[in-house]
């Protein structure tokens, strides 16, 4: 996981920020809110990808739900989902290779979404 916490004047920052990829993460961890992607992005009617990839990954509890306007809440439990995992460094090639066949299908399968969960969470938090 690449994460570094705020110290010494230096704001934190993490693989998202580093990479500018997915912006929304790290905009929604500045802002103090993680419903920021929902408020920001307009999914299709038909988008089916996001809907296994978190049902797969356990996303759609009752307990997450219960988390939804707890900042701090669901920020500790991104982390704690992370800390369960076993993964190592997941490089952007690996993730593109995994990611782009079950959007080109529409869906990823459960080990795919598996597989992106660790990158999630190798990138800094399963949170955002």
């Amino acid at each position: 996981m690449f994460k570094r916490e705020a110290k010494d004047g230096q704001p934190g920052t993490d693989a998202w920020c580093e990479l500018n990829l997915q912006r929304v993460c790290p905009d929604s961890i500045v802002n103090k809110d993680l419903l920021m992607q929902a408020k920001s992005v307009d999914y299709p009617e038909d988008a089916t990808y996001d809907l296994y990839y978190c049902k797969y990954n356990g996303w759609l509890s009752k307990e997450l739900k219960a988390l939804q306007h707890d900042f701090e809440g669901m920020l500790a439990r991104g982390e704690q989902e992370c800390s369960s995992r076993h993964y190592e460094n997941i490089t952007l090639n690996q993730m593109q290779a995994v990611y782009v066949p079950g959007m080109a299908r529409g869906q990823p399968t459960e080990a795919e979404a598996r597989f992106i969960g660790d990158w999630t969470c190798a990138m800094g938090n399963a949170a955002c």
